[in-house]
C-alpha cells in the first residue's frame, strides 16, 4: 500500500497483548492489512494455528507449564509469500501497559493493552515532533510526506490510574520499524562480568554496570502465629537481630490474590504487596513475624502463583535479586505447580530460597527442592547467610539483547572470531 508516495510495509499487530504470567488456552486476536490473505501462529517455532481469513482471532494452546516463549504471527500474501511478522514474549517482565501504532493508507490508530484494564483517559500522536489531532476513538489523520527521509510517528496513552505508555516508529520509503537498541539486564556471577557474553554462539554487547543494591522478594502467609510464637521474645533486642546487608531492600507478597476481569480479557490476579523495608528496618527474626493486617485469614493460598509473580518482579527490578518463600501449613491452591515454578525461576535467572518453621521437610523435595530449616534462631541464621552469599555473588549486566535471547547468554574468556 502507499500513502502520499511512501510504501508502508504490509504489517500485523496484536491486539491481545499478555502482559502477566499465561499458559493453557487463550484467546488472540490480531489485526492486518488487505494484503495479508492468512496467519501462521507459533510458539518458540511449533505452530499453535492457521488462520485463512479475517477475523484474525481464534482460541491457542500455550501449555500446561510456565515458561519464557515468543509468540509469533506471520502474515502471508496470496502466493503464500510472509509478508508481515508481529511477536511478543510471554512471561517474562513487561510493562503495566503496552502500546502499538496501526498504520492503514491515511490514518494511524492505537491498540493498547493495560494489565490491570485501566481505560485509557488521552493521547498523543505525532509526526516528526508535530502533534496530530487525535479522535475519541484514538486515531489520527497522516499528514503528507515529501521525500525519502526518514519519519518518526511518536505515541503516548495515559490511562486513568496514571500510568503512561510510549511506542514510536521510524517510516523510510518501504521500512517501517521500531526505534532504538534493546538492553536487558541479566544477573552473572561477578566472577564473569568482565568477561565474553555470546548468544548462539555470536558474541554481544555487555555493558557491565557498577555494584547495585539488592533485592529480597519474600512470600509469606498472612498468618504468621507459629513465627511470632518462635522468634518474637519479650525483649525488644529480637527487632534488630540478622539484619540485611545495608544494600539490600525487602518486599513482602502475600498468596492472597484479587480477580480482575473484563469482557473478553484474561482473567487477571492481584497479589496483596507490601512497601520496601530498608536493610535498617529491623532484623529478619523481627521481619518473619510481620502478617498483613485487617485480612480474613480464610482466603485461599495461591502460594506457588505468588512466588512466579514474585520472580518476575525480582527481574523487573534490574538488581541483584532473590526470592525467600516462607512456608506454612495452609493449603496451596494456585493453578501452578511448585515444581513447574521452581523450574521457572531457575529459567528466569531468580535464585529460590525455601524456609521452614516446623523442620527441613523432606516430603517437598520433588515439588520445593531444598528446603532450609529456621525452626530456631542459629538456624535462621545459617539460612540468611546463604541468601546473603548469593546476592554477594551476583552482578548485573546489560546484554545488548531482547530478554528472550538474555535468558540463553553464555559467558566465556574470549569470543569467538
Amino acid at each position: 500500500m502507499s500513502y502520499a508516495g511512501i510504501e508502508f510495509v504490509e504489517r500485523i499487530v496484536f491486539v491481545s497483548l499478555f502482559l502477566g504470567l499465561v499458559s493453557g488456552t487463550q484467546w488472540v486476536e490480531m489485526r492486518a492489512d488487505p494484503e495479508v490473505q492468512s496467519i501462521r501462529i507459533t510458539l518458540d517455532g511449533r505452530e499453535l494455528a492457521a488462520l485463512h481469513k479475517p477475523p484474525w482471532q481464534t482460541a491457542i494452546d500455550l501449555g500446561d507449564g510456565l515458561a519464557p516463549g515468543e509468540l509469533v504471527a506471520t502474515g502471508f500474501n496470496d502466493r503464500n509469500e510472509p509478508i508481515a511478522r508481529a511477536s511478543q514474549v510471554l512471561n517474562l517482565p513487561r510493562p503495566v501497559a503496552e502500546l502499538e501504532l496501526v498504520v492503514h493508507g491515511e490514518t494511524v490508530s492505537l491498540v493498547w493493552r493495560h494489565r490491570e484494564h485501566a481505560q485509557p483517559k488521552r493521547a498523543t500522536i505525532s509526526v516528526d515532533g508535530s502533534p496530530l489531532r487525535v479522535t475519541r476513538e484514538f486515531t489520527a489523520r497522516l499528514p503528507a510526506f515529501k521525500g525519502d527521509h526518514p519519519h518518526l510517528i511518536a505515541a503516548e496513552m495515559r490511562f486513568n490510574d496514571s500510568t503512561v505508555a510510549r511506542c514510536d516508529h521510524v517510516i523510510q520509503g518501504g521500512f517501517s520499524d521500531e526505534v532504538g537498541t534493546q538492553l536487558t539486564p541479566i544477573a552473572v556471577h561477578r566472577e564473569l562480568s568482565s568477561g565474553c557474553f555470546t548468544v548462539n554462539g555470536k558474541a554481544v554487547r555487555v555493558t557491565a554496570a557498577d555494584r547495585s543494591d539488592a533485592l529480597l522478594i519474600m512470600v509469606k502467609d498472612p498468618d504468621l502465629a507459629e513465627a511470632r510464637a518462635i522468634f518474637r521474645g519479650p525483649t525488644s533486642r529480637l527487632k534488630n537481630d540478622l539484619p540485611l546487608d545495608v544494600d539490600t531492600s525487602l518486599f513482602f507478597v502475600w498468596p492472597v490474590a484479587s480477580k480482575l476481569e473484563e469482557p473478553g480479557e484474561p482473567e487477571t490476579r492481584l497479589f496483596v504487596q507490601s512497601g520496601k523495608r530498608k536493610a535498617t528496618d529491623n532484623g529478619v527474626p523481627w521481619l518473619l513475624t510481620l502478617g498483613l493486617p485487617r485480612r480474613n485469614f480464610d482466603e485461599p493460598r495461591l502460594v506457588a502463583d505468588a512466588v512466579a509473580v514474585a520472580g518476575v518482579r525480582a527481574v523487573r527490578s534490574a538488581r541483584r535479586r532473590a526470592v525467600i518463600l516462607l512456608l506454612s501449613a495452609q493449603p496451596d491452591e494456585s493453578h501452578y505447580q511448585p515444581s513447574a515454578v521452581r523450574r521457572y525461576l531457575g529459567s528466569i535467572g531468580v535464585p529460590l530460597f525455601v524456609w521452614s518453621l516446623s523442620g527441613p521437610r523432606p516430603e517437598l523435595a520433588d515439588s520445593w527442592g531444598a528446603v532450609d530449616d529456621i525452626s530456631t534462631l542459629d538456624r535462621l541464621s545459617v539460612a540468611v547467610e546463604k541468601v546473603r552469599r548469593s546476592l554477594d555473588e551476583q552482578h548485573i549486566v546489560w546484554v545488548a539483547a531482547d530478554p528472550l535471547s538474555a535468558l540463553r547468554v553464555q559467558a566465556s574468556e574470549r569470543c569467538p572470531q
